[in-house]
């Protein structure tokens, strides 16, 4: 899905992003690859931290290898991958769970230190990986597309709704606190009333629910409609933890 200002030649699903990426020739497969790593980058890195047991570090190494070594070099990751297999992240998290088997017996074969901790082991049940890369993905979702409202708020002049949002709204979620009241808000803004910050908030609600359209969009499944993503969405985070 275009934004404003963007080229609306431009690519913007994840599949045609890698078919950008499948060819060496495209002008655009860096800009597809940064499109990419902005979607998915921070899924991977929290997957790899939370759920493979890795320092920052090495899990910045091993999304780089990963990236390099499959992203941009694999041709036969590219022939095994077909847009109607279903959606990409699907098709990512099996990449990366296969890669990091790969990796894992090589260095054993090697009798080298493994790069990640026991977490790494080979029985690894597909089904637990999936649902820890799917709250990984949700995670990175939802903390976009604050940032987009943030930043479009505050690009068009509107920081006291910001403001409202992120103190009901943004840090409860983030920082499991308690929501500013509305009379607290008021008063430190110089608001009308609690009315008026629930105003601000209600508009601001509608940005967060147009940037948050806007990224499901992108990343849905060949047919699949956004609203089915936001369902998945709330189905993973009401997945008891762990």
């Amino acid at each position: 899905m275009s934004h404003a200002g963007e080229n609306d030649l431009f690519p913007t699903t994840d599949w045609d992003l890698f078919i950008q990426l499948k060819s060496e020739v495209s002008p655009d497969r860096s800009d597809a690859l940064r499109v990419l790593l902005t979607r998915y980058g921070p899924a991977i890195h929290r997957f790899l931290r939370l759920n493979k047991g890795m320092n920052a570090a090495d899990a910045d190494d091993l999304q780089s290898a990963f990236i390099v070594d499959k992203l941009l070099q694999s041709t036969t990751l590219f022939d095994r991958a077909e847009a109607t297999r279903g959606r990409f992240r699907s098709f990512l998290v099996r990449s990366l769970q296969n890669y990091l088997t790969d990796r894992h017996r090589r260095t054993k074969a090697r009798h080298e230190e493994p790069l990640t901790s026991a977490h790494l082991e080979e029985a690894s049940l597909p089904t637990a990986e999936s649902d820890a890369f799917d709250h990984a993905w949700a995670c990175s979702v939802l903390q976009q597309a604050l940032a987009n409202t943030q930043t479009y708020l505050l690009n068009t002049d509107q920081s006291d709704t910001w403001e409202v949002f992120d103190r009901r709204i943004a840090q409860p979620i983030l920082g499991d606190c308690e929501p500013t009241p509305y009379s607290v808000l008021a008063a430190e803004l110089s608001l009308e009333g609690p009315i008026q910050a629930s105003n601000l908030l209600s508009s601001a609600k509608r940005v967060f629910s147009r940037q948050l359209q806007s990224i499901l969009a992108d990343q849905a499944g060949p047919g699949e409609a956004f609203s089915q993503q936001l369902v998945d969405l709330r189905e993973i985070f009401s997945r008891p933890a762990g």
